[in-house]
């Protein structure tokens, strides 16, 4: 209703109807319509490019939206086609070093990754932790999806000396980020057990997969040891203690 008003009031080139049609790509988006969802966003570049110009970085935009749709719908080559096109226009516009260009480089590493393009992978990956660690510097936790993603792509390529140290870091940096013993420590000592594990490694696979575990282990116990304190402020001592055994157990 808002688009109808804004074209029959206003016109067809009304400079906020745009908005009102991003709005309902969004929702055809959200209701998985793959027809729609291109077709509306087709019109907007159209308007965009009237009133920004065909070389915008608003038209990038559009691009990386355009990107997002195909790669919902697993058409990673023309996918790719959007990204390198909405990063071709932010380069000419802002530089090869813009913290713009960062979301486009992740989702076109995630793409290479699907077409196991790990060499492209890689290149994407890289630019997009120099200008994280430009930004960050290179202990943030804000680093850890670019260094996870890296990691593999090298992993892919079978450069295990190039990647190894990427693995690690990632562990470093959640520990740093959330602690020594969180889950999601454990699930990056995962990652480093499989790495080893593929390489023959498997001492050093047992050490990271002896970790995981542990850590796991030991959140399981705060866990029962919490659900225990509950069941004791209840009044119900015998699913108390049922839970102090099994964290007994455990531990």
């Amino acid at each position: 209703m808002a688009i109808q008003w804004r074209e029959t009031t206003l016109g067809p080139d009304d400079p906020k109807l745009p908005d009102d049609l991003l709005i309902s790509v969004s929702l055809a988006r959200g209701l998985k319509d793959y027809d729609r969802a291109p077709t509306i966003l087709g019109r907007v570049m159209l308007l965009h490019s009237k009133t920004f110009g065909p070389d915008s970085t608003v038209i990038a935009d559009d691009l990386s939206r355009a990107g997002q749709i195909l790669m919902e719908q697993k058409r990673l080559d023309p996918a790719v086609a959007s990204w390198n096109g909405a990063l071709t226009l932010r380069t000419r516009k802002v530089g090869a070093l813009d913290p713009t260009l960062v979301p486009d480089l992740d989702q076109l590493g995630k793409a290479y990754v699907a077409l196991r393009a790990y060499d492209k992978a890689e290149a994407a990956y890289r630019h997009a932790l120099v200008i994280r660690e430009s930004i960050y510097g290179k202990d943030d936790p804000d680093l850890i999806a670019t260094v996870d993603g890296l990691a593999y792509a090298l992993f892919g390529q079978r450069k295990y000396d190039a990647a190894e140290p990427m693995y690690l870091r990632e562990v470093a940096l959640w520990v740093e980020s959330v602690g020594d013993d969180h889950p999601m420590v454990a699930m990056a000592l995962d990652k480093v057990a499989i790495f080893y594990f593929e390489q023959k490694k498997y001492d050093r696979a047992k050490d990271a997969e002896d970790r995981a575990n542990a850590i796991r282990a030991h959140s399981l116990v705060e866990g029962l040891l919490r659900a225990a304190t509950e069941q004791t402020a209840q009044g119900n001592n015998q699913d108390a203690v049922a839970l102090l055994r099994r964290a007994l157990a455990v531990m």
